[in-house]
């Protein structure tokens, strides 16, 4: 059924993680990401006095490379166009067609696509340890300075953690930027350098403006 989604919200706010990799449907992930998930800003208010507030902003453009579906990481894409290859998924990009097109990037990604079943908990904050390296830099390992992290969001299920990182999209207004979703980890524990945020608040709002229109790229 077209209108059924399988990964509802239900699913998402109860979600586990106890699923096969292999079983993950990546047209109804997709399409559960973009209705629940992604095109949305997320302001959250926190009880340190010097960083009362802050926001992300998940795009469907961020998704692709959650799930490591990016240059640097899959070799055999048709595109390597944020927005074109999350329109893929949306279409028929299947889980057997990007494995045929790497088979390097299963053994690497499969935690990944669990990650991102995870999402809607981790930008919701549910059962999720929030941390800023906006202070005490000098403690902060290198790679997140390299890379401009200021906020790590952590789930943990059955041992194995997941964390998205979040860095600024103007590096020259930190205090006052909106972060986006630069990565997503596996057991990665980097950002427990950094300091614990308690959520005491969560609103979360539609982008305002119309997402561009994307062309659609079989790929054969």
């Amino acid at each position: 059924m077209e209108g059924r989604q399988i990964y509802n919200l239900d699913f998402l706010e109860n979600f586990n993680g106890y699923i096969n990799p292999r079983a993950i449907l990546l047209k109804d992930l997709a399409k559960s990401i973009e209705t629940h998930v992604s095109q949305k800003i997320y302001t959250y208010e926190t009880d340190n006095e010097a960083l009362p507030t802050f926001q992300i902003q998940v795009g469907n453009q961020n998704i692709p490379h959650l799930m490591g579906l990016s240059k640097n990481h899959h070799y055999g894409l048709p595109t390597y166009r944020p927005l074109e290859v999350f329109l893929g998924l949306k279409r028929d990009w299947s889980l057997e067609k990007i494995m045929e097109g790497d088979q390097r990037w299963f053994p690497e990604a499969q935690d990944k696509l669990i990650g991102c079943l995870f999402l809607y908990q981790i930008f919701n904050i549910i059962n999720c340890e929030v941390y800023t390296t906006f202070f005490k830099r000098s403690h902060i390992p290198d790679r997140l300075i390299r890379d401009n992290v200021y906020f790590v969001v952590f789930k943990t299920s059955d041992g194995k953690s997941y964390s998205v990182e979040l860095a600024p999209m103007d590096t020259e207004n930190l205090q006052n930027t909106i972060y986006y979703p630069r990565s997503l980890k596996i057991n990665d524990q980097n950002g427990i350098a950094g300091v614990k945020l308690n959520i005491t608040n969560i609103e979360v709002t539609d982008v305002s403006e119309q997402p561009p229109k994307v062309r659609y790229i079989r790929w054969n």
